[in-house]
């Protein structure tokens, strides 16, 4: 089932009277909803459906996760529908996370907090100033926690359930959101950064060096390649979640292509056969729409692999390819050409890439 079709079909036969039990129509295909949008959201993220706990809740949702942001609607960023008590309009929205605030500060204090980091972040990121994403939720609904949905929206887009737009238009807004929720996150993370001591940002700053160290061979100088395989084979890659869930989905994707994927090729990521033919495959998470890094990372792991995995050991070489969470430009794209490497990236329709990549049949 597309977009469309489930916000629809929920619009249509929702009743908070038939409370959340299975067997009514709507709490279901709510409770379905990780298989329905999984296509449409980028890997590693997570999909939940809420009509309610216990009784059926006034206003029905479907929140979409990122890793990097927060897996709980308690607190953190996270992108929503969220159908209004009349049923009447569906809202699209960067939205915040109420109540572990309302824990934290009470009422009126947690909805201050929202409204103000709205105001900071639509503030300080001018993507979030685009009138398309301004239209003000309204969830036809006068209790506390509807008021503080409405109050917590960074960025929304409201539906008219009896009128919904293309799908087309629906996945490109759902991949807009997202990454207008990978901006805002990384925003929140510098503000919180700035705004620690001196010792807490010496702290911060080590402990994010340990994070983001998953290169094996750093500070290592291999005295050939015998040197290095050794070096790595005893090494731990670090692997952010939805890295190891665009490697699998992007497996499973070329397997249905006709091709063998291996991921059991430590350090590498990814190994496919076709025939006689192996590819190289080194996956790369885009972070806020900057492709810079992924693609000097990819370009360079790709080219140290093959000369020690492969040429340094009188191996066939293999092709290369690099698979990235999103588009990483046309420029880059032909860039990584130019050196005989092709790309492929996720997209809410389906695997793109470049024109070598089409044309070993990999998009």
């Amino acid at each position: 089932m597309n977009i469309r079709d489930f916000l629809a079909d929920v619009g249509a036969t929702y009743d908070h009277a038939l409370g959340t039990r299975k067997g009514v129509h709507a709490q279901d295909l709510l409770r379905a909803a990780p298989t329905h949008f999984a296509p449409y959201v980028p890997a590693g993220w997570v999909v939940t459906g809420n009509g309610g706990n216990g009784g059926g809740g006034l206003t029905p949702w479907v929140g979409v996760f990122s890793p990097r942001a927060t897996l709980d609607a308690k607190k953190g960023l996270y992108i929503v529908y969220l159908f209004a008590a009349d049923l009447k309009t569906v809202t699209l929205a960067l939205n915040q996370g109420v109540t572990v605030l309302q824990e934290q500060l009470g009422r009126a204090g947690a909805r201050t907090a929202l409204e103000k980091e709205v105001e900071r972040l639509v503030g300080e990121l001018p993507p979030l100033q685009d009138g398309r994403w301004r239209e003000p939720m309204d969830l036809a609904c006068s209790e506390y926690r509807q008021r503080a949905y409405e109050a917590g929206a960074v960025a929304t887009r409201r539906y008219v359930l009896a009128d919904l737009p293309s799908e087309a238009e629906l996945r490109s807004d759902l991949s807009h959101m997202t990454e207008l929720l990978d901006l805002s996150t990384l925003n929140q993370a510098k503000h919180l950064r700035a705004t620690r001591s001196e010792s807490e940002e010496r702290d911060f700053a080590a402990a994010e060096r340990i994070m983001q160290a998953g290169d094996p061979v750093e500070r290592f100088k291999p005295k050939d390649a015998s040197d290095y395989v050794a070096h790595i084979a005893g090494k731990t890659l670090t692997k952010r979640r939805d890295h190891e869930a665009l490697v699998k989905e992007f497996g499973l994707a070329a397997q249905e292509r006709g091709f063998t994927a291996n991921t059991n090729v430590h350090p590498r990521d990814l190994t496919l056969r076709k025939d006689s033919t192996e590819w190289l495959v080194e996956v790369k998470t885009v972070y806020s729409g900057n492709a810079t890094q992924a693609v000097r990372e990819a370009t360079g792991q790709l080219l140290t692999y093959r000369h020690f995995l492969y040429l340094a050991k009188a191996k066939p070489a293999p092709h290369l390819l690099g698979v990235f969470t999103e588009s990483i430009g046309d420029g880059y794209a032909q860039f990584l050409e130019t050196i005989n490497i092709g790309s492929v990236w996720w997209t809410p329709f389906g695997w793109e890439g470049s024109a070598l990549a089409s044309e070993w049949g990999l998009a």
